[in-house]
């Protein structure tokens, strides 16, 4: 685990997601967020699954518009109200390695430590697709 990564709600919905649910997508040979993804550089920071799988961490300033406007279309396509601020983003995870990994996407409402974890991913022909995570099996 990465000393850097100081928010303790990202990594708890690291924790949260196995290794199998984290790279998903894997067998997809292209990664269709790859235009979007910032470039790796040497401050790339990374947290580690419970069972030593490397995942790379995001800080709000560099995950990508597109992953956070997939996001607000599904919002939008459900229905959804509230009143949510991008204050509440604290960050993101991904896996790491080739592949089309699902985006996590980790806010902490304000007055309440539980963070909310949304999946987000793109399918071919850029469909995405956004899911609230409740627990564990909604990771798959």
């Amino acid at each position: 685990m990465d000393e850097k990564v100081s928010n303790l709600s990202i990594r708890q919905a690291s924790d949260s997601v196995s290794d199998e649910d984290a790279n998903e997508g894997s067998e997809e040979p292209v990664d269709l967020w790859a235009a979007f993804t910032p470039e790796e550089d040497q401050s790339e920071v990374y947290l580690t699954s419970p069972s030593g799988k490397r995942r790379r961490v995001f800080l709000p300033s560099a995950i990508p518009l597109a992953v956070v406007g997939a996001l607000v279309r599904k919002w939008t396509e459900d229905g959804l109200t509230g009143r949510w601020t991008l204050g509440e983003l604290r960050g993101a995870f991904r896996a790491e390695g080739k592949g089309n990994h699902p985006w996590y996407l980790v806010f902490v409402p304000p007055n309440d430590d539980n963070p909310i974890v949304w999946k987000v991913t793109r399918g071919p022909g850029g469909t995405d697709h956004a899911v609230q995570v409740r627990d564990n099996k909604d990771f798959r």
